[in-house]
Parts: structure tokens; sequence; C-alpha cells
């Protein structure tokens, strides 16, 4: 624009020179006033647009940071819906495995068959109203056997395990450790076992024992036993017996049980199978009432 006014001023500084007698001072200066407008128009013009450009940068600047603000948004959320997923998927597991225990322990009493169907029933619709309860039996059976284990202190070594199923507690013996072999007579070490089982009984009141007699497939060799039947009842009732009478465990909280062949652990085809189906299983079981009150907190 300044360029365009520079040439119309030299045009009409030329056309002043070659016909200078014919332009007059009076229009001379108007022409350079108009020049001088032209300008200071040239001037605010250039004033506007590079305001308009600052005003734009400053814009631009606000846009940018904007957008940077709106990508940290966008990432945090996506941290936060990750999050939430991860929970999700905790809690979800959480409730799984509740429910396992929870069926386990279900399945730990209909298996026994110690309670009838109306006690069953009441029982099941009591613990399905509590909330929470899973944690506490999970805890109370994780220490019974942890209070068991220390009580026998080792004895019996690989041939005595102990373990959880709900609120149950299991103390699995082999035969050998109990028994001799094919007999209904205790073993040496059988009365530090005992005692130990008894140790614990008796300073659990609300506990309750199952002892359970269980054999392999084979025929009973000795005529003394008419059956495995025959035989694992003896050797349950001589383990209640032993309880009762020389560890002073109350016998309305012992029962005994005669499992024969029919609860295998593992495969009766194989020598390791038939070794393992042969043991005396004492079964800690918490008694209703008192086992309510425990989860229940009243």
């Amino acid at each position: 624009m300044k360029e365009l006014v520079n040439k119309h001023f030299l045009l009409l500084l030329l056309v002043s020179i070659t016909f200078g007698s014919c332009v007059s001072k009076k229009d001379f200066m108007a022409m350079q006033g108009d020049r001088d407008a032209l300008q200071s128009s040239l001037d605010a013009a250039k004033k506007q647009l590079s305001d308009l450009e600052s005003a734009k940068g400053d814009l631009e600047g606000r846009v940018s940071n904007l957008e940077g603000t709106l990508n940290s948004q966008k990432k945090e959320l996506s941290n936060k819906d990750a999050q939430i997923q991860t929970l999700e998927q905790s809690r979800a597991k959480d409730v799984a495995d509740l429910k396992a225990q929870n069926a386990a322990f279900q399945n730990g009493l209909k298996d026994l068959s110690l309670l009838s169907d109306y006690e069953l029933k009441a029982l099941l619709e009591t613990l399905a109203s509590m909330e929470g309860t899973d944690n506490k039996r999970s805890a109370a059976s994780k220490a019974l056997a942890d209070n068991l284990r220390s009580s026998l202190g080792g004895v019996g070594g690989n041939d005595i395990v102990v373990s959880t199923k709900g609120s149950l507690v299991y103390v699995t013996l082999t035969d050998k450790v109990l028994f001799e072999s094919g007999r209904a007579r205790l073993t040496g070490i059988a009365p530090a076992i005992l005692s130990s089982v008894a140790s614990v009984l008796n300073a659990n009141e609300n506990i309750d024992a199952l002892v359970e007699g269980h054999t392999d497939a084979d025929p009973i060799s000795l005529t003394s036993y008419k059956s495995n039947w025959d035989l694992s009842m003896k050797r349950a009732m001589i383990v209640v017996n032993e309880l009762q009478a020389k560890y002073n465990v109350n016998p309305a909280r012992l029962i005994p049980a005669a499992r024969g062949e029919h609860k295998p652990k593992a495969d009766n085809e194989t020598e390791e199978g038939k070794k393992m189906n042969r043991r005396t299983e004492i079964v800690l079981i918490p008694r209703v009432d008192q086992y309510l009150k425990l989860i229940s907190g009243k």
C-alpha cells in the first residue's frame, strides 16, 4: 500500500514538474495532504494487522494449552478406567473364591451326612443370609488346622496330612502309621498321634470328631475280619474308644464310621492307589449351634 502511495506521489510530482506552469501551489499542497492521509491510514492498518497477529498468537497458545489439558485428562480418564477394570476383575475373583469356599463347606456337610435335611436346610439358609462368613470360616478352620499341626509336632512325618475343606479339618493317616498292616491293632506311635488330636479336641469344645475307617478293594485275608467293612469299622471304633478312655474326650462328640473300600482316594488298580486308600481319617467338624454362633457373632 505504501508503495502505491509513493508511486502516486511521484506521478503527481512528475506531472507538476513537467507541467509546472499548469499546477498551482494550492493544488500541490492538497495532493501532499492526500498523500499524508493515505500514509496515516496505512500506518493504522499496519498496527491493526500487528494487533490481530498478536491476538492470533495468544489464541493459538490458549488452544495449545487446552489441547494439552484435554490430552492429560484423557490419559487420566484412561488410567481410571483401567483401575476400575482391575478392581472389577479382582472383585469378581474374590466373589468366585468366596462362592467356591461356600460350596466346599456345603458339600462337606452334605458329604458327611451328619445333619438331617431340615437341619442342613436351616444351616444353609442362615449362612446365605450372613455377610462375610466365608472369611470367618476359612480363618477358623485354618487356625484349627495350624493348632493341630503344631500339636502333632512332626509325629508321623509324611504319613499324616492335615488339610481343610470349607469349615472342616481333615487329619488323614495312612494305615501303617496308626494300625498294623491288615489289622485293627494300634502301632507304637499311635498314642502320640491320638494324644495330639485329643488335646485339640479338649481345647475346642465346639468341635466334634468323625472317625472314618477306609480300606483298599482287596478281599480280607484274615479270618478274624468278615469284610473290609468290618475291618474299617473296628479301626474307627478303636480310635473312638482310645480318645474317650485314655484322653477324656467327651464321647458325645465322637462319631465312628466305616467306609470300607467304597470311598477311595485313588485307583485301586495300582499299588500306590491302594496305599492311599488304606487310611483313617479324623474329621473335625464344628458343632452346628456353636458354629453359627461363631460366624454370626451372636
